[in-house]
């Protein structure tokens, strides 16, 4: 990374580096720098209904990509720089239980909640939950948290002033969207 980061920075001393390479130059150092800009506006999250709502994540993510590419094109800046960053993680992922053995570090691992119940043999067995659709566990599975932010990756040539300006332009162009989409 640092070779590249040399290479591309002789490019652009030269002025022959171009808008990508420059971005991409920028990336480098803003991961070896290890300072990585804060989102343009507080991050962003709502809750769906994945039965509900089918293809409202790609709906979604296929606005605010509109949005930071017509922002981009407003104020004159290469379009990867806006980064409008739409992730989805599930509510509650399942592990099967775990018998404690000899640790109490392993009893985390269980399931919070089992149900008890007699086989057709007679024998009383454990089951958990999160594996039974008589449950209202069932209801989480099908429930995803979208964490939505925007990211300005300014060139390192741009002053503070002309940062905070296009900061605020992209929170205003994406204002409504954020209202709309996550109902603030």
């Amino acid at each position: 990374m640092r070779r590249l980061h040399e290479e591309l920075d002789k490019k652009e001393k030269d002025n022959g580096a171009t808008e990508e390479e420059s971005y991409i130059n920028d990336c480098a150092k803003t991961i070896m720098d290890g300072r990585i800009p804060e989102p343009v506006f507080p991050t962003c999250q709502k809750l769906i209904d994945t039965r509900k709502k089918k293809g409202y994540k790609n709906r979604v993510q296929e606005e605010a990509v509109r949005i930071a590419r017509k922002i981009a094109g407003e104020l004159g800046i290469y379009r990867e720089r806006v980064k409008a960053n739409l992730v989805d993680q599930e509510v509650m992922k399942y592990k099967e239980g775990m018998e404690a053995r000899d640790g109490a570090e392993e009893e985390g691992n269980r399931e919070a909640v089992r149900i008890l119940y007699t086989s057709p043999e007679g024998k009383e067995e454990r089951m958990p939950a999160a594996r039974s659709n008589a449950t209202i566990l069932r209801n989480l599975a099908d429930k995803t948290l979208l964490i939505f932010n925007v990211y300005y990756v300014a060139p390192k040539s741009e002053s503070e002033e002309k940062v905070r300006c296009n900061r605020e332009a992209m929170r205003r162009a994406f204002n409504g969207f954020v209202t709309k989409e996550f109902e603030f």
